[in-house]
C-alpha cells in the first residue's frame, strides 16, 4: 500500500533528524546545536515541501508596526514579498506569512513559556488574509504557530503545561497556543481540535496523532495542507497598509 512506503520514509526520515541531531550534540556552545538543528528542520522541509515556498529566519511585521520579534523559521510563499536584511535574515509581512516554526533543542519549562509568549506575539499581529477552513476544519483566526522540540516531556505533561498558561495568563487557546507541537524523540505530535490535522472530537482543545503515525507524517500533512489552501485563492498584498 502506498501509506506503508509513506509511513516507512517518514520514520526513516525521524530517524536521521535524531542521528543528525545528535551528531551536533558534540558541539560545546548552544548556540551552535540550535543554529545547527534549525537547520536540519529547514532541510527536512525543503526537501520535502513544494517549491512554491521559502523558509526562513527573521521578524514578522504589520500594518501597525507591531512586530514579531525573532522567529525560527518563517514559511512563505514564493510569490510574496519579503523584505531582505542579510543572508537568510529577512522582514515578513504579516499578510504574506502562511505558518512559522520554533525549533527547540529540548522542551522544558522555560523554553516552553518563551515559545508560547512569543506565539501571543505572533497572533497578535494584525493580517488581512487568513487561511480558509471549510466544511471539516475551521477558519485560521491568525498566524498558525509550530513547536518543534528535538527532546520534550510526556504528551499529557505538556498539554497540562499548555492549559495551565492559558489560565495564568487568562487568555483563550487561540490567542496564543501552538497549532501543532512535535517532540521528535517521544515520536509524538499534538495539535489543535480544529479540524486541520485530524478530525474534530468534542470540544477538547488539545488531540493528539494515533500512536502507529510519525510525527514527522503529522507535520507534512499540516504543513503540505497549509500551503494548498494558501495557493487555492489570489492574494494581494496590500502594501497602502505598510507605507
Amino acid at each position: 500500500m502506498a501509506s506503508e512506503t509513506l509511513m516507512e520514509h517518514f520514520a526513516k526520515v525521524r530517524t536521521n533528524l535524531i542521528s543528525l541531531s545528535d551528531h551536533l550534540g558534540i558541539a560545546k556552545h548552544g548556540d551552535i546545536k540550535g543554529t545547527g538543528r534549525e537547520a536540519l528542520i529547514n532541510q527536512f522541509l525543503k526537501a520535502n515541501l513544494p517549491s512554491q515556498v521559502d523558509f526562513y529566519t527573521g521578524e514578522i511585521i504589520d500594518k501597525n508596526n507591531f512586530t514579531s520579534g525573532q522567529i525560527d523559521i518563517i514559511v512563505q510563499s514564493f510569490s510574496s514579498p519579503k523584505i531582505h536584511l542579510i543572508n537568510d535574515l529577512k522582514i515578513a509581512l504579516a499578510d504574506n506569512v502562511i505558518a512559522i516554526i520554533e525549533v527547540k533543542s529540548v522542551i522544558n519549562t522555560g523554553h516552553l513559556k518563551h515559545a508560547l509568549d512569543s506565539f501571543k506575539k505572533v497572533k497578535l499581529l494584525n493580517r488581512s488574509h487568513n487561511l480558509k477552513g471549510n466544511n471539516t476544519h475551521d477558519n485560521h483566526p491568525n498566524t498558525p504557530c509550530i513547536l518543534f522540540g528535538f527532546h520534550g516531556p510526556t504528551k499529557e505533561s505538556l498539554i497540562s503545561k499548555i492549559i495551565e498558561y492559558s489560565e495564568k495568563n487568562d487568555i483563550p487557546f487561540d490567542s496564543f497556543a501552538p497549532n501543532v507541537i512535535i517532540v521528535l524523540d517521544r515520536d509524538y505530535a499534538i495539535c489543535r481540535n480544529d479540524g486541520w490535522l485530524f478530525s474534530k472530537n468534542g470540544e477538547v482543545p488539545f488531540l493528539t496523532a494515533p500512536t502507529n503515525k510519525s510525527c514527522i507524517t503529522s507535520l507534512f500533512i499540516y504543513l503540505s495542507k497549509m500551503i494548498e489552501v494558501w495557493n487555492s485563492y489570489p492574494k494581494f498584498s496590500k502594501f497602502e497598509n505598510y507605507f
